[in-house]
């Protein structure tokens, strides 16, 4: 099997309320009724908020993203933007083969730790196994890249990734936190990616049962870094898009509906 290790370091509702109730040269009365109505918005299930996601990735295109290929991977993944239901989903469909989608924003993990994602499979790839290289295939992952930081690491990583770079034209980065719809039950804990210990992965969807039903995931990304790879992340993050089967030789389908970053 091709060695994908530098290819996958390459790859890699909730809303803030908040009300300005102390408003200068107003009257207490002012400021009194603006509590009230905001006690009332609250008993009565309204958000008060000024917050956007940082990235609400919705597939009307691809043309925020950039496709990532891996060395000795000939074949790679396909990537579509097709309307079902009245909705632009994001397909991705692999033949023995793979390649990931880099989104284009990159966005700080502290003011925006939040991400939400929806998901579904036609089916699991059969021999995947989450430890072992040539099962590294899954229907649909999606990766947060965390920017290499060079003030993290030792003198012999970064000569590491100065030789990538010198190479690729880039960085790999820091870290990655992949979630994925694996092929069978697994415990849902963080597993070393067979290619690298910089990514771990968390099996949040399981085996075929649930295929074509959509899934919805909201995830906090400081707390799985944190739970990952027991250290703060760093600031800076990007996501990626990835289904693949060169490992396994075997076809794989998937759609997303969504992906939104934003503020806890």
């Amino acid at each position: 099997m091709p060695d994908r290790g530098i290819g996958e370091l390459l790859m890699h509702d909730t809303t803030t309320a908040r009300c300005e109730c102390g408003l200068p040269g107003k009257s207490a009365l002012l400021r009194a009724r603006l509590l009230v109505l905001v006690a009332i918005l609250a008993l009565a299930g309204g958000t008060v908020t000024s917050s956007e996601p940082v990235i609400d990735e919705q597939f009307i295109s691809l043309d925020r993203w950039e496709e990532i290929r891996f060395r000795g991977v000939d074949r790679p993944s396909e990537y579509s933007v097709v309307e079902k239901d009245g909705r632009s989903l994001l397909r991705l469909e692999s033949s023995a083969g793979g390649s990931a989608i880099l989104h284009g924003t990159p966005f700080d993990v502290y003011d925006y730790p939040v991400i939400e994602w929806r998901w579904r499979i036609h089916d699991t790839v059969s021999g995947g196994d989450l430890t072992t290289r040539d099962g590294d295939d899954y229907a649909v992952r999606l990766y947060v890249n965390f920017e290499y930081d060079p003030d993290r690491v030792g003198i012999g990583t970064r000569i590491e990734y100065a030789l990538i770079r010198l190479f690729y034209g880039r960085y790999p980065p820091h870290a990655a936190v992949v979630y994925l719809w694996s092929n069978r039950r697994w415990p849902v804990t963080w597993y070393d990616n067979p290619f690298t210990s910089r990514a771990r992965m968390l099996p949040l969807d399981q085996g075929p049962d649930l295929r074509m039903q959509w899934r919805v995931h909201r995830r906090n990304i400081l707390d799985d870094y944190r739970e990952a790879f027991g250290e703060d992340p760093p600031r800076v993050a990007r996501i990626a898009i990835m289904g693949d089967s060169d490992g396994t030789g075997e076809t794989s389908l998937a759609w997303i509906d969504y992906v939104r970053v934003w503020e806890p």
